[in-house]
Parts: C-alpha cells; sequence; structure tokens
C-alpha cells in the first residue's frame, strides 16, 4: 500500500507497481497551517526563556541542516488563463494544477506519473500510471506536461541548488497556490509551505513549524532550525534580512490561508 505520514498530517505519496490507487484521509490545509502556526510560536517561546539567562547564540552555532532541506518549487509558469499552474520542483519533477483542481505530477527519474484529484469529503486521490500504458484520457494532460517541460527547460532559471535527497522517500505535489500583494505561497503536500517574495528572496517553513530554509535571491541558501534562529536573532550571513518581519508575515499568511480553507470546507 502507498504509504501516509498521519503523525505530520500531510499527503506525500510513493510509487509503487501500477495500478495504485489511494485515497488519502481528509487532511486540509488548515490544519497544517495551525501545526505551522503551533512550531513557530513554540520555537520562539523557547529561545525567549534561553535568552533570559543567555546571550544570543553566536552564528557560529547556528548550524546549517544539511540532512532537513526541504522539496522546493523551483520553476513555474501561471497559464490559469487557459490550462492551470505548472511547476517544476527540486526533485525535477513537473507538475500542473490543472483549473478543475486536478494534478497531473510527472516523475523525474522513471516514466511514471501520478494523477491526482481532490474529494470535499474523503480528501486526495492518487493514481500512479505508467507512461507506455497511459489511458487514453491523459494523452493532452501529458502534451501540456511535455509542452511547459521544455518551456520552462528554455526560459527560466533554476532558483535553488536544492536538489533530490536520500530522504526524500515520498513524492510531493503542489496542492494549492495563492497570491498576495508582496509574496505568493506555494502549499506543498508534505506539509511544507514556501513563501515568495517580491525581493526574489524565499522562504519555507516546514517539519510543523520547527525548520525554516532560506533561498536568497543572491542564490545563498540555508536550512535552521527556527528555533536557533530566533536564539541568534536572524539568518546567519543575512544581516539585511529583516528576520522579525519575514516571520511576521509568514504567521499572518498561515492564519489568513488558515481561515480561507476552513470557511471553503463549511
Amino acid at each position: 500500500t502507498l504509504t501516509h505520514n498521519f503523525h505530520t498530517l500531510s499527503t506525500p505519496i510513493k510509487v509503487k507497481q501500477q495500478p495504485q490507487q489511494l485515497v488519502l484521509s481528509q487532511i486540509t490545509t488548515n490544519f497544517e497551517c495551525n501545526l505551522a502556526l503551533n512550531g513557530i510560536r513554540q520555537c520562539e517561546k523557547n529561545a525567549q526563556q534561553f535568552l533570559k539567562t543567555h546571550s544570543p547564540l553566536s552564528s557560529e552555532f547556528v548550524m546549517s541542516l544539511k540532512d532537513s532541506a526541504p522539496i522546493i518549487v523551483t520553476k513555474w509558469v501561471d497559464y490559469s488563463n487557459k490550462h492551470g499552474f505548472s511547476y517544476q520542483l527540486s526533485t525535477d519533477d513537473i507538475g500542473v494544477l490543472f483549473n478543475n483542481g486536478t494534478t497531473i505530477l510527472s516523475l523525474s527519474d522513471v516514466p511514471e506519473f501520478w494523477y491526482i484529484s481532490t474529494d470535499d469529503t474523503e480528501g486526495w486521490a492518487a493514481t500512479h500510471y505508467e507512461e507506455i500504458n497511459r489511458p487514453e484520457e491523459f494523452r493532452k494532460h501529458l502534451e501540456v506536461i511535455a509542452f511547459f517541460s521544455k518551456y520552462m527547460q528554455e526560459n527560466l532559471n533554476r532558483v535553488s541548488k536544492f536538489k533530490r535527497e536520500s530522504y526524500h522517500h515520498d513524492d510531493v505535489f503542489l496542492r494549492r497556490y495563492s497570491r498576495f500583494t508582496d509574496f505568493a505561497v506555494f502549499e506543498l503536500s508534505d506539509g511544507s509551505f514556501q513563501f515568495n517574495f517580491k525581493d526574489h528572496n524565499k522562504f519555507i517553513i516546514s517539519q510543523n513549524g520547527h525548520i525554516l530554509s532560506y533561498v536568497g535571491a543572491n542564490k545563498q541558501e540555508g536550512t535552521f532550525s527556527l528555533e536557533d534562529l530566533f536564539k541568534h536573532g536572524g539568518i546567519p550571513g543575512q544581516p539585511t534580512i529583516d528576520f522579525n518581519l519575514v516571520i511576521k508575515t509568514i504567521i499572518e499568511g498561515l492564519k489568513f490561508k488558515s481561515r480561507i480553507v476552513s470557511q471553503s470546507l463549511q
């Protein structure tokens, strides 16, 4: 059977032999928003307790977590006026979130793909296919994937050096994306939230709000314990980034998303 990480309230999917279908439990993004919010607040509370009796943590003690880098969106094209939202992940998988809410995720390392649909009562249903044995109904979908894949390869730069790691056991897809005045949010099926700011800095909150990854406009990047960043007072080596403003914006964005998703499920 396909795996589901219930303890993280997320919906990753894992490749198995076809035909496979998985109806995922009703795990809604508002729960994950609240998990991330609670994790952020706990990290900040722990850091405040630490700073009552200690000096701020020196940057040399804020370690980059090499084995916690998330899967992120590295390229994207918003073509929702015709097909939908296309994206490439740091795993090099290519997905299209179509305007009808379904997703095709084409895997980079094998000629296989996932068809993912949503259900208001049962959650996400993910069906896995080999391209050679694909049903005819997916022919046009895969043509759209091929079109966007070629376009992104020829016209867009990869925003990060993050890649598929040995600890990335599950396939991940984009569930929703939202545009705000100053940033966009990508909601990934492993419970991560990627915030892309207008200044081209990107911040990814993962592992229930306990890990913050940073991808700078200058292509510098790192993954850190959020609690350590609170103890330090910012992101090491990035003095121009207003860390408190970034966290405030992430919190407000997660609060807003939680309210919107909750209302849509009523």
